[in-house]
């Protein structure tokens, strides 16, 4: 619903390929191709959150390299502090640069096998993460793993919709199937 309700009424009004990001506690994408909603084959199309790469010793999902409650749980256990993601941004310590650094690579990452699978006009973004001051280094990580060519043609942006992105695409949802 986030990615309808941005392709209908918010940040990507008017392109016809582009997907909608969600990076909150979990991770969910929805991805609109020639002006529709893709659904895939069985309704699951989207599930970037659980796209496996190597990590460290072993494998991890994007899930649990980039999402808020992943990040804020690593911060806890490396510092014994519990903080909010949107606080610990901001704190200038050895953890929270380790933390940020790790998300502008995975994120980036996640969002250069979207631009180089899908070649969408645009991705938007959704979810706490989205709030975060990280679009300079967001750019800067995807670019380097991106098709040049690809890369070029296609807008990292906020959503512009917020909270009510979800309201907005189940009425543009609603729409389409009647």
């Amino acid at each position: 619903c986030f990615a309808l309700a941005e392709h209908t009424f918010g940040a990507g009004k008017g392109k016809k390929h582009m997907i909608g990001l969600i990076i909150g506690s979990g991770i969910g994408a929805g991805i609109i191709i020639n002006n529709q909603l893709y659904r895939g084959a069985s309704g699951g199309a989207g599930e970037f959150g659980h796209i496996v790469i190597p990590h460290d010793q072993g494998f991890e999902e994007f899930e649990e390299l980039v999402a808020g409650k992943y990040l804020e749980q690593e911060y806890n256990l490396i510092t014994e502090r519990p903080t909010k993601l949107k606080d610990f941004y901001m704190l200038n310590d050895k953890a929270s640069h380790f933390l940020r650094k790790q998300l502008h690579t995975n994120a980036g990452l996640l969002l250069a096998i979207m631009i180089n699978s899908y070649n969408p006009e645009m991705i938007v973004l959704g979810g706490g993460v989205s709030n975060l001051p990280f679009y300079d280094e967001l750019h800067k990580e995807t670019k380097k793993h991106a098709m040049p060519s690809l890369y070029a043609h296609c807008k990292i942006v906020k959503n512009k919709l917020g909270d009510d992105s979800g309201k907005l695409g189940a009425v543009a949802l609603a729409f389409q199937k009647a």
